[in-house]
């Protein structure tokens, strides 16, 4: 999802686990996975908006559905936030290592 949106609370509140992956202006050249952490529900989600940050989107799903699952945000750096732009080829490369390392159930530190 390109955007979080409180619609997404009741499929996110069946799931085990779920992975936010968040792009950040770095201080690095763009790709490298920046960091890795837990989440868990943040008080005050404003169930009236058209978007969520996660913690908000954890806390809609165990306030509604009465639960929310484990949950992790990875943030990978990049430079190009203009809609319909192309990935560089560093992020698009560190989401590749990102999903294999997901799969493999390996956090990244």
């Amino acid at each position: 999802m390109h955007q979080l949106t409180p619609d997404l609370a009741e499929p996110v509140s069946r799931a085990d686990e779920v992975v936010f992956i968040d792009a950040a202006v770095p201080q690095t050249p763009p790709g490298p996975v920046l960091r890795r952490r837990l989440l868990a529900p943040e008080g005050g989600a404003q169930p009236f908006t058209h978007q969520c940050t996660p913690g908000s989107l954890l806390s809609l799903a165990q306030t509604l559905y009465g639960r929310a699952p484990r949950a992790i945000l990875y943030t990978i750096a990049a430079t190009q936030f203009d809609t319909g732009a192309p990935l560089s080829a560093g992020v698009e490369a560190a989401i590749g290592q990102l999903c294999l390392t997901l799969r493999a159930k390996d956090p990244i530190l």
